[in-house]
């Protein structure tokens, strides 16, 4: 009985990472796009603070697209690339002029 239930435990657990592995690539496609911005794009928001988009991810609401992540490396003043960061949509992210 046991060794039967492991079994299928472990027959389960490998489709679900096929699932996963398949779906990942999915999820970030659909991020892309939902995306108003893309990877390269020079950002400003409210407070003038300047980054351009590094990388978009699926995000964690619920996976769901609506919300896709950004990260962005931050520019100086003299327009060298600093820290990279999270870049939250409350902060109103626009493509810089």
């Amino acid at each position: 009985m046991m060794a039967e239930l492991n079994e299928r435990i472990a027959t389960l657990e490998g489709q679900a990472r096929e699932i996963k592995e398949e779906l990942h690539p999915l999820y970030q496609q659909r991020a892309e796009a939902n995306c108003p911005f893309k990877v390269g794009d020079l950002l400003v928001d409210e407070k003038g603070r300047r980054t351009r988009v590094s990388r978009i991810t699926p995000g964690w609401a619920g996976l769901d697209g609506r919300f896709p992540g950004m990260r962005g490396r931050f520019l100086r003043k003299d327009g060298s690339e600093g820290r990279e960061g999270e870049l939250y949509s409350w902060y109103g992210w626009k493509v810089s002029p």
